[in-house]
């Protein structure tokens, strides 16, 4: 399931690599961190993770119809479980990010952010 359909100059999907949190971006970039559906997981945590897309992507669509057109989106899978967990998570160290739950959407190079329950807002997602 993804963000099709979205008029937005530019939407990315990243996962594991993490080379797009040292590039130097002339725009808007938002980016939202999820953890990655593993075959190897069980049932309850993919299900979870499943649930938590499908409950939040309406929401992040209709925001990002309201980003200006050379806006950036990127969409960052954070690993599983035990990749998230691990406190040496680039995205739980880098600089740049430093989030500390799934799912969160920054917007990259501030300190503003989403995190968990809020992502499920529309008024706060509207950035």
């Amino acid at each position: 399931m993804g963000l099709t359909g979205v008029p937005i100059a530019l939407k990315i999907y990243v996962s594991k690599h993490q080379s797009f949190l040292d590039m130097h971006f002339k725009s808007l970039v938002f980016i939202i961190f999820n953890s990655a559906v593993i075959p190897t997981s069980t049932r309850i945590q993919n299900f979870l993770s499943f649930l938590w897309l499908i409950l939040r992507e309406p929401i992040v669509k209709e925001a990002l119809k309201k980003l200006p057109e050379n806006a950036v989106f990127l969409k960052a899978e954070v690993g599983d479980r035990t990749t998230w967990r691990d406190p040496n998570n680039v995205f739980r160290t880098h600089p740049k990010c430093q989030i500390s739950s799934i799912p969160s959407l920054i917007e990259f190079n501030t300190m503003r952010r989403l995190s968990d329950k809020e992502v499920l807002q529309p008024s706060l997602v509207e950035l």
